[in-house]
């Protein structure tokens, strides 16, 4: 992966946490909500884990509330010149 500049570091922090506060509202136990950075295909990665009986309200119906989550980081990554990608796990 590409270095990020100080600015994108800034603004994965920032994401990260936007993503934290989100996918804990939509589930019973936030508690068992991680969200780790990584690097995939030299892109910068978000993993959401969640417990296994909650993958379904992370993800939605037909996959709607992930991809919405997916279009607002992409939409806030582009802005600041980068890419990202967002996989959840359980």
């Amino acid at each position: 992966m590409k270095q990020l500049t100080p600015k994108q570091q800034i603004v994965t922090s920032q994401i990260k946490g936007m993503v934290e506060v989100i996918v804990k509202n939509l589930v019973n136990t936030p508690d068992c909500v991680k969200i780790k950075e990584g690097e995939r295909d030299a892109t910068y990665a978000l993993y959401i884990e969640v417990a296994a009986s909650e993958i379904g309200k992370v993800l939605g119906r037909g996959g709607q509330t992930i991809e919405c989550i997916r279009k607002l980081c992409f939409a806030v990554a582009a802005k600041n010149q980068f890419r990202m990608i967002i996989e959840v796990e359980d």
